[in-house]
């Protein structure tokens, strides 16, 4: 582990921040319809898994 990590509420949320906006992204690529958000984001974890 590194021992420059930043660990304060600004910094987790903006990490969380992060992960989600990117995963939303993908499911977007994916299919951008506004329906079946999350039986796309299912299928890119189990492809992830896989």
């Amino acid at each position: 582990m590194e021992g420059a990590t930043e660990v304060s509420d600004e910094a987790i949320f903006q990490d969380v921040s992060r992960a989600i906006g990117g995963a939303l992204e993908r499911c977007h690529h994916r299919s951008p319809a506004r329906e079946r958000i999350a039986a796309t984001t299912f299928e890119i974890a189990l492809g992830q898994l896989i």
